[in-house]
C-alpha cells in the first residue's frame, strides 16, 4: 500500500505543480500583450507625429470609400437572368410542339382530326374497358 500512497501522492504533487506552472504562463501572456498594446500605440504616436513634421495625415486601416453600385447592379443582372432562364425553361418544357394545321376540305371528309391522326376504330374489347371503367 505504501507504493499506492507513494504515486498518488506523486500525482497530486506534479498535478499542483502542472497548475502552478499553467498559472504562472497565463499571467505571463497577459503582462506581454499589455506590453505589446503599450509598444504599439508608442509607436503609432511616433509614427503620426512624422508624419505631422512632413505635414501629412495617418490613416489607420481605413482603405478609400469603394462604391457599391456597380456591384448591386451585377447582382440584380445575374438574378434577371436566372429568373427569365426558369421562365423559359419551364414555358418550353410544358408547351406542346405546334402541328401544321391544313385548310384541305378532303382532310375533314376523311374524318382526320386537327392533329393529324386518322380516328381509330373502336373493337369491341374497347367497349368492354370502357363499360367496366364506368361502372
Amino acid at each position: 500500500m505504501d507504493e499506492v500512497r507513494a504515486m498518488s501522492h506523486a500525482g497530486e504533487t506534479v498535478g499542483r505543480a502542472m497548475g502552478t506552472g499553467l498559472r504562472t504562463v497565463r499571467r505571463g501572456a497577459v503582462g506581454v500583450s499589455h506590453a505589446g498594446v503599450e509598444a504599439a500605440a508608442r509607436a503609432a504616436v511616433a509614427a503620426e507625429r512624422k508624419l505631422a513634421e512632413a505635414g501629412q495625415e495617418l490613416t489607420v486601416g481605413t482603405s478609400p470609400a469603394r462604391r457599391r453600385w456597380p456591384w448591386l447592379v451585377a447582382l440584380l443582372g445575374i438574378v434577371a437572368a436566372a429568373a427569365t432562364a426558369t421562365v423559359l425553361r419551364g414555358r418550353s418544357s410544358s408547351d406542346p410542339a405546334p402541328v401544321d394545321q391544313s385548310d384541305d376540305p378532303d382532310a375533314a371528309e376523311q374524318g382526320i382530326s386537327r392533329n393529324g391522326i386518322a380516328p381509330q376504330p373502336r373493337t369491341e374489347q374497347a367497349e368492354r374497358k370502357e363499360f367496366d371503367r364506368k361502372n
